[in-house]
């Protein structure tokens, strides 16, 4: 994954989530867009789509599927 890519992950639960990876002055999380720096977005830099990633936010280990990917 890279700067500029719009990525879509399932969680554990089975809700999808839209993720825009975006520079470091323009994260807004609640919007869903992550700093490429994010620990969300360092562990998607080698990801393929329907692949499992292993993800420690704050509230815990989870593990997303990576269901889209595009660049914008």
């Amino acid at each position: 994954m890279r700067f500029g890519a719009t990525v879509t992950v399932r969680g554990s639960d089975g809700t999808e989530v839209v993720y825009d990876i975006v520079g470091v002055d323009e994260s807004h999380f609640a919007r869903g867009w992550v700093s490429w720096q994010s620990p969300l977005a360092r562990v998607l830099p080698n990801a393929r789509l329907d692949q499992g990633v292993r993800f420690t936010p704050p509230r815990g280990p989870s593990e997303l599927e990576i269901t889209a990917i595009s660049y914008g």
